[in-house]
């Protein structure tokens, strides 16, 4: 009698250490996978008047947390940037200043790898989507006046 139950209790036992097993394998397979994706931005400041004897530009950068590591691979700017952090909060920010800068424009371009998990990859790209209808809404080439 004990030498069944013993053999019962066996035959349940392997099975569903078995399952287990399965169930931990599968939940590893189906962990959301990182995306990697180089982000570029690009902007110009416009209008610098003659006269200017000092032009500061603060640029934002993408922070590195829980859900996204962010790495600057490159920088092209007219003058020489430095890193800061923003002491309220802790945001990054690329810093530049030009003394007695010539008239006319500054171009910046800023390189960015960004590696995400998929589900934020997925929202980046529908908000890559969006953005050339958001640009056309805000009117975002137009000079405006912060006096």
């Amino acid at each position: 009698m004990k030498l069944r139950v013993l053999s019962a209790l066996l035959l349940l036992f392997f099975p569903a250490c078995h399952l287990a097993a399965q169930a931990t394998s599968n939940a590893r397979k189906f962990t959301s996978p990182a995306r990697t994706f180089r982000f570029t931005y690009n902007f110009t400041v416009k209008d610098i008047p003659s006269q200017a004897k000092r032009v500061r530009v603060w640029i934002p950068v993408p922070q590195t947390d829980q859900h996204q590591t962010v790495r600057v691979l490159s920088v092209k700017a007219p003058v020489k940037t430095r890193m800061t952090q923003e002491p309220e909060y802790g945001n990054r920010m690329m810093y530049a200043e030009f003394q007695n800068p010539a008239p006319g424009k500054a171009e910046f371009t800023l390189e960015y790898k960004i590696n995400a998990p998929r589900i934020l990859a997925r929202r980046l790209r529908a908000t890559q989507a969006n953005r050339s209808e958001a640009q056309h809404r805000a009117r975002i080439d137009e000079p405006f006046d912060c006096a």
